[in-house]
């Protein structure tokens, strides 16, 4: 029973991550969202000066921000899932083998 509630308790710990991880690819969602917004602002603020545009570095950040966000949802959160599946098949063996050995 030991291993089942080790495997347990990873499982858990995974889940946690993930709601942390889910969290984060939010809170990164809405800084993209103000980004663009404040990166709007400042393409009008430009033409209005009738300057050439500005320093693109909001653009930049926006891009990085970007490729944060897509790395977290299609790489790490299906990583986590993965290995919570696995965990999860894990601990139904594990629970067989003890249910296994507690009747014979």
């Amino acid at each position: 029973m030991a291993y089942s509630d080790d495997l347990k308790w990873e499982r858990d710990r995974y889940s946690e991550a993930l709601q942390h991880v889910r969290d984060t690819a939010n809170d990164l969602q809405k800084a993209i969202g103000a980004l663009r917004s404040a990166d709007s602002i400042q393409k009008g603020c430009y033409k209005l000066n009738d300057v050439a545009g500005g320093s693109g570095y909001l653009g930049g950040l926006i891009e990085r921000e970007q490729g944060i966000h897509s790395n977290i949802v299609n790489n790490i959160i299906p990583a986590i899932n993965g290995k919570i599946g696995d965990l999860n098949w894990r601990i139904g063996e594990a629970e067989a083998q003890d249910a296994i050995e507690r009747e014979g």
